[in-house]
């Protein structure tokens, strides 16, 4: 198997030499506008379903996998006024590739 391109998980986009689009259907968003925040999750959310640990496993060429793993919680975070009640939920994106690994770099993955 070959390793995932950008259109596995995004099947509408465009890439050029210089620039990546990604419709904002693929991202199951809808709001006119779009936040970082947003744009993390719909990622993560999309990747959570494309990149398992069962696929990785299978495919040698596939060096990410995200999985559910992490324990979700509570925090607190204060408006100014008021203590709203957060929940937080938690995900693990795993990196592997040949070793030694001395940097984080996208180019390497």
């Amino acid at each position: 198997m070959s390793e995932l391109t950008l259109i596995d998980l995004f099947p509408g986009a465009i890439e050029t030499a210089t620039e990546i689009t990604i419709p904002k259907a693929d991202l199951n968003i809808t709001s006119p506008t779009i936040t970082a925040d947003k744009f993390i999750v719909a990622t993560v959310s999309i990747a959570l379903v494309r990149m398992t640990l069962e696929q990785f496993e299978a495919n040698i060429d596939q060096r990410v996998y995200l999985s559910a793993s992490g324990f979700d919680s509570f925090t607190f975070k204060n408006d100014g006024t008021n203590q709203i009640r957060h929940e937080v939920r938690q995900f693990s994106i795993n990196l592997a590739r040949p070793a030694p690994i001395s940097t984080l770099n996208p180019e390497d993955y």
